[in-house]
């Protein structure tokens, strides 16, 4: 204003004065909040897991296959039992500097065909497809989405870049879809140090993880990073609708 009092003489209709201190307004620049940046990620390096596996009344083996390669990874989990196999997911996509990108992600269970969904990030949306109607058509994506498979990796990426989300009370939250034609916003809470028990008598110190529940009947994810292994599961469980339907993965 002080230049305007310079410019326009003091017995100048208002209008100039006016007209002056608006031009000055819009020549400013327009100051905008500055946005909060991802955390950043350390990923693990490639590796494959075995660990045992109890899925309902059944016990086998699992294995977790994670493999980062030129920007992009593909990541594995199956399991069997008594010779059937009792599950194949399967996540891949593209890496950047805040992890894990998923495209697409594959669901197989026991004789059941593929279930799928593809993340279309530049049509931002989420396609699925499978053999039930229910399971097909599309949602709108949200946000940094995560698939029920690339979480697993991804969580332990965050806590190994970023020693302030390893405290107790800590919480990470992002969007996670499966192949069902579903999509949720899910957020771990840490939850502390724990001691897991191995198979062998072993015991792994790990900081454990547990999805905070919104609803009744949401997927409880947990899952007990291992420092030692670049914060890869040591044992991670999921339990959907109710207890009977739980898969359970303890590292061998």
């Amino acid at each position: 204003m002080r230049y305007c009092e310079s410019r326009v003489p003091a017995r100048a209709p208002w209008w100039r004065r006016r007209t002056c201190a608006l031009s000055l307004w819009l020549a400013a620049p327009l100051a905008l909040p500055a946005l909060a940046a991802s955390p950043p990620v350390q990923l693990p390096p490639a590796t494959t897991l075995e660990y045992g596996l109890t899925s309902g009344v059944l016990s086998g083996t699992g294995w977790l296959d994670w493999q980062p390669s030129g920007g992009r990874y593909t990541l594995t989990l199956r399991g069997t039992a008594l010779g059937l196999n009792l599950l194949r997911w399967t996540s891949s996509g593209a890496l950047d500097a805040h992890g894990l990108v998923p495209e697409q992600f594959s669901d197989r269970r026991l004789t059941q065909p593929d279930r799928r969904a593809e993340i279309d990030r530049p049509a931002g949306v989420v396609r699925y497809s499978g053999y039930k109607p229910d399971h097909a058509g599309e949602l709108p994506l949200d946000g940094e989405m995560q698939d029920r498979l690339s979480w697993m990796v991804q969580l332990p990426a965050l806590l190994a870049a970023n020693p302030a989300l390893r405290e107790a009370g800590q919480r990470i939250s992002f969007s996670v879809t499966g192949a069902r034609r579903d999509a949720d916003r899910w957020t771990f809470v840490v939850k502390g140090r724990q001691e897991v028990a191995l198979a062998d008598g072993r015991a792994v110190d790990s900081i454990y993880l547990m999805r905070a529940n919104d609803a009744p009947g949401d997927t409880v994810a947990e899952a007990w990073l291992d420092p030692a292994r670049g914060f890869l599961p040591v044992r991670a469980r999921l339990t959907s609708g109710d207890k009977n339907d739980r898969i359970d993965f303890l590292l061998r």
